[in-house]
């Protein structure tokens, strides 16, 4: 993984620490409860070092769960602020003007926030919510984006009080946004949405075709005296293919130098987010892929939307120094060497990246219900968790988050063991009435039969999976979100709400 810093060894201080029920080996993924006796292939996660450090604090994660009940988030604020300086590292490398955003809608902590105002990094919001939890956690306003399609005049209203920079998606948010400005006495700080060629049935932005007239537009908004001051363009690709990521920048500082006479502040590239995160290894995932069938999910689930992929060979900082290095089609050079010869500045809002390995989910087990084996099917369980599906948000793209969900012991007999156990296969159902709250439709094959009270942890999920779709459905309170961190060598915790990154740093050396 290179979207976060990862160590080789544990601390020195963690040797004596209980280590977690490890993921199963291929040599022992061989089901006992199944009649076809046939080979069984997990998706074990790769875990960065830290996050092992303190999923071996059974105790403490016993306590946090008791005491607040339901499902828990726990948060690493540390390993978010490492990855995100070593984006800025990069970047810095190539000698680039460059702002980047954290795409707050990938998660809604408080303490990820706060730790972008101590980098000096920005946020991408799309609500007043955003906007105000943005403020709230210290950044500053011009280092706020404000982006979605149609926003509110509530929502232009306060950022432009702020001096926030707006995504301009239409012609009626421009004029509405240019009367707001004038009636505020405030410059309207913008870029402008590109619709991208290949991409004609998206809703948002502006296509080739509607240029001209948008220029015009806002010439006659800049008169008598200037309202609106276009900063540069921005577009947003669905998928992460880095060439297109690419090739529309290209595009778009083709576009901006053209513009440069006419609009001189325009200086500004925005390539939105789109590098992707791998979960697992090469080989984990080539093996996940060549065995699972229909037989491997609960009722034979089939997921229209596909599945995220789990292993990318240039996750992360490697995507965007992929980016970074597209050789310039109409010349020499690069694309990082084409926005320094122009003097414009890169910007990107990533959300998923910066967020890897920077918290997991735990949930508690509250029963589990055998189901025996039909005509020609294998045997399996169904264990219900103390939360629901709207905690693991994949669900809501008609997917599956497929990564094994660890199963954490307090009994440190099952945590020592490395004897062959009979294992248990298992899909995980939610708490509610719907036969449709499945956090994990797949049956996982677990290293024994769980029981109540022991912890299911699903890993790496702050990127989207933790809170993008919770509810308090049944009535069921939110689940609360936990920082976990180091004070003076020791771990510690707060509640999300609690966190002050200025006060919650330690030095002390991982190493």
């Amino acid at each position: 993984m290179v979207a976060a810093k990862k160590l080789t060894a544990l601390p020195d201080w963690a040797g004596s620490v209980a280590q977690p029920t490890p993921p199963l080996s291929k040599a022992v993924q061989q089901d006992n409860t199944l009649a076809t006796k046939r080979q069984v292939t997990n998706l074990p996660p790769t875990v960065d070092p830290r996050v092992e450090y303190f999923l071996g604090q059974t105790p403490l994660l016993q306590s946090l769960k008791s005491g607040f009940g339901g499902p828990v988030h726990l948060l690493f604020p540390r390993i978010f602020r490492e990855t995100a300086q070593d984006y800025i590292n990069l970047l810095e490398s190539f000698s680039l003007k460059h702002q980047i955003f954290f795409a707050k809608k990938a998660n809604k902590a408080a303490c990820f926030v706060q730790e972008c105002a101590r980098l000096g990094i920005g946020i991408d919001t799309a609500s007043i919510e955003e906007l105000v939890a943005a403020l709230k956690g210290g950044v500053s306003p011009h280092l706020i984006g404000i982006t979605g399609p149609a926003k509110n005049d509530r929502l232009l209203i306060l950022a432009l009080q702020q001096g926030c920079l707006l995504a301009i998606d239409a012609l009626d948010e421009l004029q509405r946004a240019a009367s707001f400005a004038r009636q505020l006495a405030r410059p309207l700080r913008c870029l402008i949405r590109l619709r991208p060629d290949d991409q004609k049935k998206s809703r948002f932005g502006f296509s080739t075709d509607e240029l001209p007239e948008l220029w015009h537009q806002i010439d006659q908004l800049n008169q008598p005296q200037e309202t609106i001051r276009m900063e540069g363009l921005s577009f947003h690709l669905s998928g992460y293919n880095t060439a297109e990521r690419a090739a529309m920048a290209f595009t778009a500082i083709s576009l901006l130098s053209e513009l440069s006479p006419r609009f001189p502040y325009s200086r500004r590239i925005n390539i939105g987010g789109g590098l992707p995160l791998s979960y697992a290894s090469a080989s984990a995932w080539q093996d996940f892929q060549a065995s699972q069938s229909p037989d491997d999910f609960h009722g034979g689930k089939q997921f229209g939307g596909g599945f995220y992929p789990y292993h990318c060979e240039t996750p992360g900082l490697d995507a965007l120094r992929n980016i970074l290095q597209t050789p310039n089609p109409a010349g020499k050079g690069d694309l990082a060497s084409l926005l320094r010869a122009q003097d414009m500045e890169l910007m990107l809002e990533p959300g998923r990246a910066l967020l890897d390995q920077s918290g997991v989910t735990l949930f508690s087990v509250q029963g589990v219900k055998e189901r025996k084996p039909e005509a020609s099917k294998d045997g399996y369980s169904i264990i219900t968790v103390d939360g629901t599906s709207f905690s693991l948000s994949e669900q809501w793209f008609d997917s599956e988050f497929l990564p094994d969900p660890r199963l954490l012991s307090s009994r440190k007999a099952d945590c020592a063991s490395t004897l062959p156990a009979p294992l248990f296969r298992a899909a995980i159902g939610g708490v509610s009435c719907l036969d449709s709250d499945m956090l994990s439709w797949r049956k996982i094959v677990f290293p024994r039969r769980p029981e109540v009270g022991d912890l299911l942890c699903y890993l790496n999920t702050a990127g989207y999976q933790m809170d993008s779709n919770e509810s308090e459905f049944h009535g069921l309170p939110l689940p609360q979100k936990i920082c976990l961190f180091l004070r003076n060598g020791v771990p510690a915790w707060c509640r999300d709400t609690d966190y002050c990154a200025v006060l919650a740093e330690d030095h002390s050396s991982w190493n």
